[in-house]
């Protein structure tokens, strides 16, 4: 990938309390934590970890669907159900639209890091969401959106592997255009780098086009981002990123 040009990369009281609650516990996923060796216990429940307030989270996965892992979550005795799509360091409530980035140094980075990295296999069958909405299906689908929902996972997957200085499986994902001007070196300037808000912008034969959200996070903490495309075709099975191009600066760093 080159470097992108165009910049630098009445009130009612018991509402009233749900909201608080709310709010705090918010807060608490964004504050810094106690790294702690995740406890499993036998009801699929994971001691993910404490804040410095003394918080305790845990998750319980429930099923897994290639990057995004369904799974609970308890917070000060709040339970909820969220996605989270591994690669792309973000989640979202079960039954929302919106994904949301993961913080650095927070227990919600510690809850995602656990749930990405549990044996979600031994929950799949007694652990199920109640609900369908916005859930990753398990069912077969048709081929040109199990294509589409490839070409989405490939940029996740190349991205963080540019991200991790994993320059190997990058080129292996990659052709053409975007193959001859990935420059690992690029990527040495940043603590890391993701990519959000994938969306399908063009499917001819089989060759997809799509736009993102680039997160460049600098060595000193500064963050730029940017919206880019991708173009992603099957090379004999496998699909493969043939080019990416930058397309405007969304915030300046």
């Amino acid at each position: 990938m080159v470097c992108a040009s165009g910049g630098r990369p009445p009130r009612n009281p018991i509402n009233q309390m749900k909201l608080f609650t709310s709010i705090a516990a918010a807060a608490a996923i964004g504050a810094s934590f106690v790294a702690a060796a995740p406890v499993e216990a036998g009801n699929g429940w994971i001691h993910a970890g404490t804040s410095v307030k003394n918080n305790s989270i845990y998750v319980r996965p429930l099923s897994r669907n290639g990057n995004f892992v369904t799974y609970e979550r308890s917070l000060s005795g709040d339970e909820s159900r969220f996605i989270a799509n591994c690669p792309a360091w973000q989640y979202k409530s079960l039954k929302g639209s919106k994904w949301i980035d993961v913080m650095p140094n927070s227990i919600g980075a510690a809850a995602h890091r656990t749930v990405c990295s549990a044996n979600v296999t031994d929950f799949d069958n007694a652990f199920q969401p109640s609900s369908p909405v916005n859930t990753p299906s398990r069912r077969p689908t048709t081929s040109t959106t199990n294509n589409s929902d490839s070409a989405v996972q490939l940029v996740y997957k190349v991205v963080n592997d540019m991200s991790n200085g994993d320059s190997y499986s990058a080129r292996e994902s990659m052709a053409g255009a975007a193959l001859s001007n990935y420059d690992p070196s690029f990527f040495k300037q940043f603590n890391r780098v993701t990519v959000s808000n994938l969306k399908i912008t063009g499917d001819t034969g089989g060759n997809y086009d799509l736009s993102g959200k680039m997160t460049y996070v600098y060595k000193d903490g500064t963050i730029q981002t940017e919206e880019r495309s991708f173009t992603v075709a099957s090379i004999g099975s496998n699909p493969r990123l043939m080019s990416t191009e930058f397309v405007r600066v969304i915030k300046a760093r």
